[in-house]
Order: structure tokens, then sequence, then C-alpha cells
């Protein structure tokens, strides 16, 4: 186990800067660090302005040192990637099989072999119903029930739906009616047919007055 102290004193005819400027300009990197920062006046001087002592530890043993703490932006990649993942499992493995074991396919791979290999571009794929009645508050799935988007079918382009019914059996909340609303105006903007693959039970009952 090794520490070592630095120490850095500006002189009292230096110029007043803001704490988080010397900080910057004394503490060296990285920033797992105890800092101990001391403004004490010179007393041997006339001009009583603060010199700034600034003493800095750092632990470290060989071979491993205390793990950086994550930036945001780091974090929000992580989140990202597992609602990412969530929404391409739909209900979940569980369900999925179930599909399959019917013989049909899932919401995703009916719209793999409709388009063309990778002309696919999803819409609101994290977009949850907002429901907090009948426990369906404790049921959301990123993308709800349905996926959206525009791809190309022989190189024309085309918009598209697809029921997912391994969420909540593809039942229409107000959120994937909106999925749709979104495309169907896209469609009508440019002039392009809309293609929708219907899998489900029916309206959501459970929601009311638009909360879904």
């Amino acid at each position: 186990m090794h520490s070592f102290t630095t120490v850095t004193t500006l002189p009292s005819q230096s110029p007043t800067l803001p704490l988080a400027v010397l900080l910057h300009l004394l503490v060296p990197h990285p920033v797992h660090a105890s800092c101990r920062i001391g403004l004490v006046k010179a007393k041997e001087r006339i001009n009583l302005a603060p010199s700034v002592f600034l003493c800095h530890r750092r632990w470290f043993s060989q071979g491993s040192l205390p793990a950086q703490p994550k930036s945001r932006v780091a974090q929000f990649k992580e989140e990202l990637a597992v609602l990412t993942a969530k929404a391409y499992k739909g209900g979940g493995q569980e369900r999925i099989d179930k599909q399959h074991e019917k013989g049909k396919l899932t919401a995703r791979e009916r719209l793999e072999i409709l388009l063309d290999e990778g002309s696919f571009i999803e819409y609101d794929q994290l977009l949850e119903h907002r429901c907090a009645e009948f426990g369906m508050e404790k049921q959301k799935y990123p993308g709800d029930s349905v996926v959206t988007g525009q791809g190309a079918i022989n190189g024309r382009l085309v918009f598209v739906f697809s029921q997912d019914f391994t969420v909540l059996g593809g039942s229409l909340s107000e959120a994937h009616s909106l999925k749709i609303q979104k495309i169907m105006d896209k469609a009508m903007l440019v002039g392009a047919p809309v293609i929708g693959l219907n899998d489900s039970g029916g309206a959501r009952i459970q929601v009311k007055g638009g909360g879904g």
C-alpha cells in the first residue's frame, strides 16, 4: 500500500480565482481522491489576501485502482440497451415459445419476411401505455403491443404495423393506437401505402378515459 501527498500554495499576490477553477488547476486526476482545502491568511504579509493550501492524497494498492464512477452518458446507454433488449423480446421468451408452438410467427418475424432485408426503421420502440388501473402499471412493455415503422418492398417505400400477441394479446391501447396513427399520418404525407399485420384479441378493456 502506497500513499503520497502533494501540497500546492498560491502566493498572497495571486488574483482571486473561483474554487472550481482552483480545483481544476491543482487537483490531479483521477477524481477518486480525498482532498482537503484550507484558506489561511499569511500573517507575515501586510496584504491579508489568502494563500491557498491544497492537500491531495491518493491511496492505491499494487495492481488495482478504485473503480471510476460511471458517467451519466454511460449509465444512460446501459439503461437504453436494457430497454431495447426488452422491446425485442415483446412479452418475453415464454410467450414467444407459445406463439411458435401454435405455428404462429411473432410480430417482428413477420416484418422480417415481409420487408426487404435491412430496410426496416422502427418508430416509438420504447413507448409504453399510461394506464394505472387494474394492476396495469405492473404490466408495461417497451413498445407496447404493436411494432410500427417504415421499410421497403422490392425497393418501394411502405409503412407498416404488426400487432404483437405476446404483449397482452396484442390488445389495442392508447399507446398502440397512437403508434399506428403516426405511421398513417406519415404515409399520407409522402403518398406511401400502409400495411397492417393483425394479431390481436381486440380492445384493452382495462383502459378507460384514454389512459392507456
